[in-house]
């Protein structure tokens, strides 16, 4: 035995003669560690994958993905240089998946995701499960729920992940539920809302170039008439020159004469032309003041044109046949769900901390009695050497 220093096999002599007080502590603090365990509230992390809908899903949005709507709203109808009509048609059966989809599974998920984080829903449910709840409970309440992007190869995962207890999980597990149904329903109100915003967009244009065809018509026949009844003014003074004059005018009646328009007035003009007495018995201006005409009986390649784009309208309704993609669509399906989640797969992870290991209680007890039975032994060996050597 080693008079100075340390000696090992005195310290494993000490340790042995006293291992019932070891062994009592360290079960002492095992029943501690115990103890504090069993009334702790376990820390508890719930995990829901959730990923972009299947393909046989997204099929359901085919009725809204044949309509041209991401370039619609903007250039439905386009007027060009030379003031025609150009119409860029938002459904065609013979371009079908020709346009880039509008409503895609990568479309519905991130829409799911910008919704979370605008909170709305979220403080809307969390408000009417806790009652009373002040601003600063509302905060906490609302950081335990996170939705975080998972970068898994080319088809993004995310997890839905509550930060809860063991005391508040089936509660939270229920609120989950409840979150992830009101999303659900609200990113397919949100997208209703989107296309119905440019269906109104469509309307507006339609309605400006509706519009603005009827004043190009208004306008045209205004002056076509007017043209005309300068005709018939030109004609009596084409008479007038052939009965005074003798002025060979013929060519210029005839021409005149080869207006379609002017056949509604075929038995004035052809009495003038007959006349070879002066026209002083014909009161032009008030013949062409009497001059009336049918709008309809009026015609011109041009104006033939100005009407076929304007029977379009008439033919054809844009508006309903967005109002119909829409009804037709998973969208108005109850049971659509705009991501694609199984609440089977939900996992619970507990998260453990170093004080929710009961060894390490064990431990404790251990290294706290043996070194505390060795400092009181060397302790009391160092004052019997000091008396002896007094």
């Amino acid at each position: 035995m080693q008079e100075d220093g340390l000696d090992i096999f005195q310290i494993i002599e000490d340790l042995f003669n006293n291992k019932n007080k070891i062994i009592f502590s360290t079960i002492f603090f095992s029943i501690l560690g115990y103890a504090y365990n069993a009334q702790k509230i376990e820390k508890i992390e719930i995990v829901l994958p959730i990923s972009e809908i299947s393909e046989s899903q997204e099929s359901k949005l085919t009725s809204i993905n044949v309509l041209d709507l991401k370039n619609s709203s903007l250039s439905f109808y386009q007027i060009t240089q030379d003031s025609k009509i150009e119409t860029k048609p938002i459904y065609s059966v013979e371009s079908v998946r020709k346009y880039d989809p509008y409503v895609t599974s990568e479309k519905l998920i991130q829409e799911f995701y910008k919704e979370f984080y605008s909170f709305d829903v979220l403080r809307l449910i969390l408000e009417e499960n806790n009652e009373n709840i002040n601003e600063d409970d509302l905060v906490s309440e609302i950081n335990k729920f996170k939705l975080l992007k998972i970068d898994e190869g080319k088809t993004p995962m995310y997890n839905f992940i509550i930060y809860t207890n063991s005391v508040d999980k089936n509660n939270d597990i229920s609120i989950l539920m409840e979150i992830v149904s009101k999303l659900n329903s609200q990113v397919k109100l949100n997208i209703i809302d989107e296309i119905n915003n440019i269906k109104t967009s469509i309307s507006f244009s339609i309605k400006v170039t509706f519009d603005l065809l009827n004043q190009k018509i208004e306008t045209y026949l205004s002056k076509y008439k007017r043209d005309l009844k300068q005709k018939v003014k030109e004609f009596s003074y084409l008479i007038f020159l052939r009965n005074n004059y003798n002025i060979d005018v013929e060519k210029e009646i005839y021409n005149i004469l080869q207006d379609p328009n002017l056949m509604i007035f075929n038995d004035i003009l052809l009495s003038m032309y007959s006349s070879k007495e002066n026209l002083s018995n014909y009161d032009i201006d008030q013949i062409i003041s009497d001059l009336s005409f049918e709008n309809n009986s009026i015609d011109s390649s041009e104006l033939s044109d100005l009407r076929s784009e304007l029977d379009t309208f008439n033919g054809f309704s844009f508006i309903e046949v967005i109002e119909n993609a829409l009804t037709k669509s998973g969208l108005f399906i109850e049971s659509f769900n705009v991501i694609q989640f199984d609440y089977s797969t939900i996992q619970i992870n507990t998260k453990k901390g170093i004080l929710d290991n009961i060894y390490f209680f064990a431990l404790i007890g251990f290294f706290f009695s043996s070194i505390s039975i060795l400092v009181f032994l060397g302790y009391k060996r160092n004052r019997e050497s000091v008396l002896r050597n007094k």
